[in-house]
């Protein structure tokens, strides 16, 4: 009896107990030709799906079969597994909802609904689901719910619980380093730079290096720590690395000034580096240009008086209000 559907079905968990996935494919397609309304056959065919690493083809499949069985909660949530590693992640906060208006307190929907948010950089659509599911009743928060609340409260500024998180999440994965230099950055915003500065120099330890980003903030920290030897170093470092980038160049200057005596003029090859660099767009670097320019007018006022005014006319085109340029250029009326 061809039409019977029951056959096909049984016919394709035997195919998939002997692991012969193509003919389970072709009983279970053949069963809802029959009747493609009947919920567990589209469920039995995403898992073959599964089996044979056809994920698009599960995904659609747990789809139809969730869209006639919504009560599935089992199912829903490997879909929503499959849609979050796939990274759709818009799909996945759409199913995880829909999950939420039969299930509203399963703790599995939020998970993926701010988890999703965070990768969407959705991040006070996160932060609120996140908040629903830290005040569930009875969950166990695993590790992934401690990192992505500690990166959605930072991506919110809410300080004050993203420097309890961040703890917590490295207590579970000491080793991730990315999550060192995410909670580092923290520390830094947040002000605490004898603290952030020993997560850097552990992340450091740890994973055998920081990147450019790490070290340009780690010379910030020491900078605001008053280590100007370490931070004159760290942003050695970033130049180094990073040469045609006009903020090492900067910092470094900044460094230098607090470094000898102010007629040393330590910090001139930097300002005049970072002048090279960012005076091709002085609207993107104004303020940071009108204080290179300061310098280097005055760097040139005793050595070279046309180019100490040039300095200065490019300051007062920059802000025609600076004082300090404007005291200097009453002196070569």
């Amino acid at each position: 009896n061809n039409k019977l559907q029951l056959a096909y079905i049984k016919k394709g968990r035997l195919d998939v107990r002997g692991q012969i996935y193509n003919d389970a494919i072709d009983a279970f397609k053949k069963a809802l030709e029959i009747d493609e309304k009947y919920p567990i056959v589209h469920k039995e065919l995403g898992e073959v799906y599964y089996f044979t690493k056809q994920y698009d083809k599960m995904i659609e499949e747990f789809k139809k079969y969730i869209a006639l069985s919504p009560g599935d909660n089992k199912a829903r949530i490997s879909l929503l597994s499959m849609l979050f590693a796939n990274k759709d992640y818009d799909k996945c906060v759409d199913e995880a909802n829909k999950g939420l208006q039969s299930d509203p307190k399963n703790p599995d929907y939020y998970r993926f609904v701010f988890y999703s948010d965070y990768e969407l950089k959705r991040y006070k659509d996160g932060y609120d689901a996140m908040k629903k599911f830290m005040d569930l009743p009875n969950v166990t928060h695993k590790p992934r719910d401690i990192i992505y609340a500690a990166r959605l409260a930072n991506s919110v500024s809410d300080t004050t619980l993203a420097l309890q998180l961040f703890p917590q999440a490295l207590a579970n994965d000491s080793a991730n380093c990315e999550l060192m230099s995410e909670y580092a950055k923290a520390l830094f915003v947040a002000r605490h730079y004898d603290e952030a500065i020993a997560q850097y120099n552990a992340k450091k330890a740890k994973c055998g290096d920081v990147n450019s980003v790490e070290l340009y903030y780690m010379g910030r920290v020491y900078l605001l720590l008053d280590d100007s030897l370490d931070a004159d170093t760290t942003f050695g470092e970033f130049i180094k690395r990073n040469p045609t980038s006009p903020d090492g160049y900067y910092w470094r200057a900044r460094t230098n000034l607090k470094i000898g005596k102010p007629e040393d003029f330590l910090s001139f090859p930097y300002y005049d580096k970072y002048v090279e660099i960012a005076g091709s767009d002085p609207a993107k670097y104004k303020n940071n240009l009108i204080e290179a320019y300061d310098y280097l007018g005055a760097y040139y006022f005793e050595k070279d008086k046309a180019k100490s005014k040039d300095y200065f006319n490019k300051v007062l085109e920059l802000d025609p209000n600076d004082e300090f340029g404007k005291e200097f250029m009453k002196q070569f009326r």
